[in-house]
């Protein structure tokens, strides 16, 4: 296109089409440098969004492009398209508010599609304007409802306070859709938000009868029992996730973290689950921790140091694969002053605490281990970073919520797996 584009430099249809090609080869700047003379030049609607396509892939400011393209006259039979195709841009890069008009303009011009409302109240939820995504919400549900709308509806809720009102939508999705997995989740998680652990897994289990090979069923059924303080029963329905999503890194990631955070030892179902993914998985750092710190939290407990080894190996290729990672040094640390080889111990506890310098923990076993190896000022000064540290340690209680606020955040918008 270029070479044809150099012989015709005037010509529109040329110098349009040759935009296009360089949008599509993801040659922003030069499509841009084509786009947008063009665009100011002849108002054509198609130059204006490659124009906008390329000022958005560039990160450079867009907003007088997309006021040309608010501002430009066309019949009505295509200004809807005109607007539904700026908006989707808009979205597609996450400019939720500024896709706000766009779609409003959409809707106006044709009042009787639910999608157009739908859209708009999807985009006014996203740009944190829960009051007009609800009033946009009760417009579409005014012209048919859905499963979709009610669950959309039952976020806006929750997003305005009104955690009451939010259960009610997405119980009215699963009626709607009583088969879809998403409806369910969306309700049982909803409830696990408001500490209400009983209910969720009525609604959980009901799902799991209706679907038995949903992992993503038994994965929040085993999050429900982690947040109730029942770690066997997470473990059973972790696995359970596990089995029937093999390739799925959320629940091996869960059922690793349970196991390592068990106060208990680890179960012996999960420790040789781990250690033969990790075994499929060898490039996988995460997987070779678990297994490593699994058996190691195992063989603590039972002062047996028969699998020393393997122990080793596995952190060790867990610290190569995942260099900035302090979980792997900190396991590593423990592991070898059990073994009392102290200096190993010393390097990778001292790369444990410069990794993870607000770990009380880190630096309580450094302090150990100085005080062992006769450092006593170094000793003294890890103490108190430790009685620092100490002040900001969370208990049991703020670590569950925490994962559950990182589990919540992870149902709810998907993991690459999900997508």
């Amino acid at each position: 296109m270029e070479k044809a584009l150099a012989l015709e430099p005037a010509d529109p249809g040329l110098v349009m089409a040759t935009a296009v090609a360089e949008l599509q080869s993801k040659n922003w700047q030069r499509a841009a440098n084509l786009a947008e003379p063009l665009f100011s030049e002849t108002h054509n609607p198609q130059a204006g969004l490659v124009s906008l396509q390329a000022e958005l892939e560039m990160h450079s400011d867009f907003h007088q492009t997309l006021e040309l393209l608010r501002a430009t006259k066309l019949p009505s039979s295509e200004e809807l398209a005109l607007h539904q195709r700026v908006a989707e841009l808009l979205i597609s890069y996450e400019k939720y508010s500024e896709s706000i008009e766009e779609l409003k303009k959409s809707a106006e011009l044709d009042p009787q599609r639910a999608d157009l409302e739908f859209n708009l109240a999807l985009a006014q939820f996203r740009a944190g304007r829960p009051d007009d995504a609800l009033a946009s919400a009760e417009k579409c549900k005014e012209l048919g409802d859905n499963a979709d709308l009610e669950d959309l509806m039952g976020d806006i809720q929750e997003a305005r306070g009104d955690s009451v009102a939010a259960v009610k939508s997405y119980q009215a999705a699963v009626v709607l859709a009583p088969s879809e997995e998403k409806y369910r989740l969306s309700m049982a998680v909803e409830l696990i938000r408001h500490d209400n652990f009983d209910a969720a897994r009525l609604v959980l289990k009901s799902a799991e009868e209706s679907q038995p090979k949903s992992w993503r069923i038994e994965l929040t059924l085993g999050m429900v029992e982690y947040f109730g303080g029942t770690d066997e029963a997470a473990t059973k329905y972790l696995l359970r996730a596990a089995e029937l999503a093999p390739e799925s890194q959320t629940a091996w990631k869960y059922l690793g973290d349970i196991q390592m955070d068990r106060p208990t030892a680890p179960d012996a179902a999960a420790i040789a689950r781990l250690c033969e993914h990790a075994d499929r998985q060898p490039k996988n750092g995460q997987m070779q921790y678990y297994c490593g710190g699994v058996i190691f939290r195992r063989d603590y407990g039972a002062a047996d140091n028969s699998h020393a080894e393997e122990i080793l190996r596995r952190l060790h290729t867990a610290a190569r694969l995942l260099p900035n990672d302090a979980l792997p040094h900190c396991q590593l640390g423990k592991a070898y002053r059990w073994l009392e080889r102290w200096q190993e111990a010393l390097s990778e506890s001292e790369t444990c605490a410069r990794l993870s310098p607000d770990s009380a923990e880190a630096h309580f076993r450094l302090a150990q281990i100085y005080q062992h190896l006769g450092a006593a000022e170094k000793s003294k000064k890890e103490m108190e970073l430790y009685e620092a540290a100490s002040l900001k340690v969370a208990d049991e209680n703020a670590r569950r919520d925490a994962t559950m606020k990182t589990f919540i955040y992870t149902i709810q918008n998907g993991t690459p797996e999900q997508k």
